[in-house]
């Protein structure tokens, strides 16, 4: 199983983020939405990812503390193959979005920022069938490990690199994540720390040229990880975790209907106009237009 490169979107508009995907889906394993995307648009923008990109695995980083069933009910039926669950939330929450999870053909990650004894809470993670977690660098922005601050600057414990091969070696069939503050600079590092998912924000979306920046990441990675493992990672080939699914097998979630646009164009028009959703396969776009009118 080779590593994987997560894309962390955080772009202020939907066009913004499509042109980003459609720019670097050659590199890019996982579409991660972001919760403050989230937040922003709502699950529409899942949405529309998944519509345009349906061969690329969506994840919903809605960041589910509870209410777990009901919210990641959304999540599936808006198109994401994938579902983060703060670690911190109960095994409850936990077992309710698993369930839903397994009637959507879903995945859950759990995401361990912020917790003490981490990988005590992994193990506790995968008992309850969690496949995924995802853990913070503990990279500042200049690339020094950290010891008492996340990588979003919160109080409590950071996951120092070396604290990522504790993981490998505890945990039998759970994909481990890094995030935080990852680029050209500091990838090596965490290459070297064996996870089996890196996520990466800013190095692509903020870099002058995305495509060129996720394809020197992507490259990099490989690189890195043949010389470090020149017979491949043993754990990853003996991980029986599937990876989180692409959904063949039933349709895409139909678009939402929308009202006659008024004095402005509805955003799914915009969005059908755009250079990223043209280029893109009839049967791919799940949205047409015709002079601004949703057909």
């Amino acid at each position: 199983m080779p590593m994987k490169l997560q894309l962390t979107l955080d772009s202020p508009s939907v066009e913004d983020c499509l042109d980003l995907v459609l720019a670097t889906r050659d590199s890019v394993d996982i579409i991660e939405v972001g919760y403050p995307l989230l937040v922003e648009e709502g699950l529409s923008l899942v949405r529309h990812v998944k519509h345009a990109f349906p061969d690329k695995t969506v994840l919903a980083d809605a960041k589910i503390f509870h209410s777990g069933g009901y919210v990641s009910e959304k999540c599936f039926e808006y198109g994401a193959d994938v579902v983060s669950v703060m670690g911190l939330a109960s095994d409850e929450t936990f077992r309710a979005v698993l369930g839903v999870a397994q009637q959507h053909a879903g995945h859950v990650v759990g995401d361990l920022a912020g917790i003490e004894g981490y990988v005590a809470r992994a193990l506790e993670l995968e008992t309850l069938g969690v496949r995924s977690v995802v853990v913070p660098s503990g990279l500042g922005a200049d690339g020094a490990e950290l010891s008492e601050v996340s990588d979003l600057g919160e109080a409590g414990n950071a996951a120092p690199l070396e604290a990522l091969r504790e993981l490998n070696e505890q945990l039998s069939h759970v994909m481990v994540a890094v995030v935080g503050h990852i680029g050209m600079d500091t990838i090596d590092r965490v290459v070297e720390a064996e996870p089996d998912i890196v996520l990466v924000g800013r190095a692509i979306v903020s870099a002058s040229d995305p495509r060129g920046a996720a394809a020197a990441l992507k490259a990099k990675m490989g690189e890195i990880l043949r010389r470090v493992r020149p017979q491949g990672c043993l754990r990853r080939a003996r991980m029986s975790a599937p990876r989180a699914p692409v959904r063949t097998s039933r349709p895409p979630t139909p678009m939402p209907e929308f009202a006659p646009p008024t004095s402005r164009t509805c955003r799914s028009c915009r969005l059908s106009r755009h250079a990223a959703w043209r280029s893109l396969p009839v049967s791919a776009r799940g949205h047409t237009a015709s002079s601004g009118t949703p057909s």
